[in-house]
């Protein structure tokens, strides 16, 4: 009974990921019904001498995150047969004639479906859950796109490369002035090209692909490149150890960060990141097993920054905003239970405080603490996101989160 709860649970904030309209009733509609679905189970599970800790995943986490990729994705007709050139949101795309092929290799002709994600910036990043992080290793990124392909009987693949411009959206605030800080020397022309690659537990990581010349055009502020695969792409540069940091600035300013999640919650209904208030780049914090706690290496210390925690109870979501200048030796996060009981917020609530409020009284911050610099509007039509196939014909599927259906 316990499971099919479950996939009840995940059946509704499906098909809400699946709505082309996202509003605060959307949210509150699904809220209503978890609640009433947990509270059967939890009847059951009580009755059974069995816990009444949501068993499942950060659900309403993930409905936020859909719903705002919903809100940055924009959907045009193209002809297949023909080709032709696409400019959404500032993204162009020219596609050479008979490009595309179903997933039988077949040529497609006539008119198919484009669909764009636009995820601009360290606020689009968190409210879509796109951290910036590649086998290990902390990203700076220009800027990042999901683009797909369907004809309406399922997701197309590329059979020839197509030319791709996708704004810039770097920013390097960082003060080389200013001897507490540690300084990125990293610009634009230091971008590479990444694709997306959804991990065993859901997580991205970006694969970085040396083989694809990409160039950076000061004249437009825009990256342009080649490819012959659709899906999650993300232009990037490594972040690179300044060196210069500690009592007399010669020392590394890579860290360790970690944080022991509260005994009321539970690790798998909890999201924590790090997010770089001069720096475009988000950090996961992953659960480790082993540890018990909430763990990510070789983050950039001597750095202002804002610890992100949402975490999901009993049908309810809690938040932390919890600004630090991140040292750049060993780090605890000192965010306890009684923290995040006192911050319950709705999803509508945390996306409008997601520019990182601090501590226990935070002023709601509008968006525009984190600048998007590409405007965005809604899609004509939700579809779904295709599967990546890679060199040597694996394949690479997009994050659940973000599918279409």
């Amino acid at each position: 009974m316990e499971n099919e709860l479950i996939l009840v649970k995940k059946r509704i904030v499906t098909n809400f990921i699946n709505m082309k309209t996202t509003n605060f009733l959307n949210y509150l509609i699904i809220s209503i019904a978890l609640v009433v679905i947990a509270a059967c189970q939890k009847t059951e599970s009580l009755g059974q001498g069995q816990s009444s800790q949501n068993a499942y995943p950060n659900y309403l986490a993930q409905a936020i995150f859909a719903s705002e990729l919903d809100e940055l994705t924009s959907t045009v007709s193209a002809d297949a047969t023909n080709g032709g050139d696409i400019d959404l949101n500032g993204t162009t795309v020219s596609i050479p004639p008979g490009s595309f092929v179903d997933e039988n290799g077949n040529p497609v002709d006539g008119d198919i479906d484009i669909s764009i994600s636009n995820i601009g910036g360290n606020t689009d990043m968190t409210l879509t859950n796109t951290a910036t992080i590649s086998n290990g290793q902390m990203l700076l990124s220009g800027g990042v796109i999901n683009i797909g392909a369907n004809n309406g009987n399922g997701d197309l693949q590329l059979n020839n490369p197509i030319d791709i411009s996708i704004p810039n959206t770097f920013e390097n605030n960082t003060d080389p002035n200013d001897p507490n800080t540690s300084t990125v020397s990293t610009t634009p022309n230091d971008m590479e090209f990444f694709i997306g690659v959804e991990q065993a537990d859901g997580s991205i990581n970006w694969e970085p692909v040396p083989s694809t010349d990409m160039q950076y055009n000061p004249a437009t502020d825009s990256y342009e490149f080649s490819t012959d695969q659709v899906g999650m792409i993300n232009c990037d540069a490594f972040l690179q150890d300044p060196m210069d940091c500690g009592t007399d600035n010669d020392e590394s300013c890579l860290t360790d960060v970690n944080w022991t999640c509260p005994s009321g919650f539970e690790p798998v209904n909890v999201q924590v990141w790090i997010h770089f208030d001069n720096l475009s780049s988000l950090l996961p914090m992953n659960y480790n097993e082993a540890t018990g706690d909430f763990e990510v290496q070789n983050v950039l210390g001597e750095q202002p920054v804002h610890f992100i925690i949402l975490a999901e109870k009993n049908d309810a979501l809690y938040t932390w905003f919890e600004q630090s200048g991140l040292p750049n030796v060993s780090y605890t996060l000192p965010v306890t239970e009684a923290n995040l009981i006192s911050r319950p917020i709705t999803a509508e609530e945390w996306k409008e405080e997601s520019g990182c409020s601090s501590g226990s009284n935070p002023e709601k911050q509008s968006r525009g603490k984190f600048p998007r610099k590409v405007h965005t509007i809604r899609a004509t039509r939700r579809m779904p996101f295709p599967t990546i196939r890679g060199q040597g014909g694996v394949d690479r599927r997009i994050p659940r989160r973000f599918r279409g259906s």
